[in-house]
């Protein structure tokens, strides 16, 4: 045993009881609550230069008491955008780039994510420039927690070092701290609805 697997056991434990407690405080927004620090948060990302000069977006199809994206994702197509969307591949443990342009169909994964069928157009990661980052908590250091299956932070790794990665969420989903470990990805900016948080101002700002 390595002098490091203590803290790797402690940092998975942490985690996972921040995804419960993180989990549950977002099932439990009132309706009311969750619809206007959308629309808030929708905005902000609109505003953002980051956005508007990216002509290829990673986008997410949001799940169960993430933040809707349907409209950013209308919202980007009518802006003339390229929307592509993830879909997850079980053999390879990686997130699959597809192309939607609004006619691509969509199915239920076993997790119950919608993702673009399989036929869809393949996108490379190289082409985006911009990406939504889903996640349960953040922190402000640009610390993110995800699902626990690694799936994005692998995705994260293998795109551009000059492409945005912009998280949008709640209030009660940012944290004082996210326990990290060496293959955690960080994100350049995290919107709520009170403020827009830069962590990489080259990338997100400018």
């Amino acid at each position: 045993m390595t002098s490091t697997w203590p803290f790797s056991e402690q940092t998975a434990s942490e985690k996972s009881a921040m995804r419960l407690k993180n989990g549950r405080l977002r099932d439990a927004l009132a309706v009311a609550d969750r619809n206007a620090e959308t629309t808030v948060c929708m905005e902000m990302l609109f505003a953002l230069p980051a956005y508007q000069r990216a002509q290829r977006l990673l986008l997410t199809i949001n799940f169960g008491s993430e933040m809707d994206t349907s409209a950013i994702i209308a919202r980007a197509r009518h802006d003339g955008k390229q929307i592509v969307l993830p879909r997850v591949d079980k053999a390879s443990k990686d997130l699959l780039l597809l192309t939607d342009d609004g006619t691509a169909r969509l199915e239920k994964s076993a997790w119950g994510l919608m993702e673009p069928a399989l036929d869809s157009p393949p996108a490379s990661p190289a082409d985006i420039d911009f990406v939504l980052v889903p996640g349960l908590a953040f922190d402000l250091a640009g610390n993110r927690l995800g699902y626990g299956r690694g799936y994005y932070d692998r995705l994260l790794a293998r795109l551009p070092a000059t492409t945005p990665r912009v998280a949008i969420a709640f209030g009660c989903q940012v944290v004082d701290a996210v326990p990290t470990t060496h293959t955690d990805q960080t994100i350049d900016a995290l919107i709520t609805d009170n403020h827009t948080h830069y962590f990489s101002k080259q990338k997100a700002k400018q």
